[in-house]
């Protein structure tokens, strides 16, 4: 049966019409079947991370409840801490404490007499107590060397390094020493000042409480001589008849 070029025309016609019928519903199925899959995908994301970061989430520790978020009477939300992370960090605090208290020696340093480096006196005195330390000075060659605490070397090196001790009294009135930590700051040069200064009562020195008239002396001298104590300006002066 023969087949006009009309007809023929007609059928292909037909053919690419439900072709392009076929292209066109396979290609709209597919972005819904993605959008629904995605949609799935997202609505179990907003469950895990609601469920993970949500605003009160308690969990089992070593058989120990901590929570990590939580709000309070106010409706504050509020971070707890379980007891094994506060008992951590009261553990942390209390070393570092200890190590901010705690004297760092040098690697070298000579030994020097267990007696305060200001008055010269040792800790057999009821009113002074005990002694603190050791701290660290340096000395070099143009130092004034502390003779009453340690003999000089015939050959001494170029900087020693000697250790102190104070009355904590004595320590207290003189003007320049302050404790930062377990560290008193410019200790060698604050040192080398006094050690410079004699006590106008028995003649020593290490001096460091202004008497008046350029004149210092050491805090058991001034206490033992009457002398008015002046604590705001750590100063001393003889009292008027």
């Amino acid at each position: 049966m023969s087949v006009t070029v009309k007809e023929k025309t007609e059928i292909d016609d037909k053919k690419k019409a439900t072709m392009s019928v076929k292209k066109k519903r396979s290609f709209r199925r597919r972005p819904r079947k993605r959008e629904d899959s995605y949609n799935t995908y997202a609505e179990q994301m907003r469950k895990h991370l609601s469920e993970r970061f949500g605003t009160k989430r308690t969990r089992k520790i070593n058989n120990a409840q901590e929570t990590v978020a939580a709000m309070d009477a106010d409706g504050c939300s509020k971070i707890v801490n379980s007891e094994k992370y506060n008992a951590c960090m009261q553990k942390a605090e209390v070393n570092l404490l200890n190590k901010l208290y705690q004297i760092e020696a040098p690697e070298r340093y000579l030994n020097c007499a267990w007696k305060c480096s200001l008055c010269q006196q040792r800790t057999d005195r009821s009113e002074l107590g005990d002694l603190f330390g050791p701290y660290f000075v340096t000395l070099n060659s143009r130092s004034h060397w502390p003779s009453f605490l340690l003999k000089k070397s015939a050959h001494p090196e170029s900087e020693n390094t000697i250790d102190v001790w104070f009355h904590g009294d004595c320590a207290l009135w003189t003007p320049d020493i302050e404790l930062h930590g377990n560290k008193i700051p410019n200790l060698s040069d604050i040192m080398q000042k006094v050690w410079l200064q004699k006590c106008a009562v028995c003649k020593k020195e290490g001096a460091s409480i202004d008497f008046g008239d350029r004149t210092y002396g050491h805090y058991p001298c001034a206490v033992g001589k009457g002398y008015e104590m002046d604590r705001l300006h750590l100063l001393a002066r003889p009292r008027r008849a």
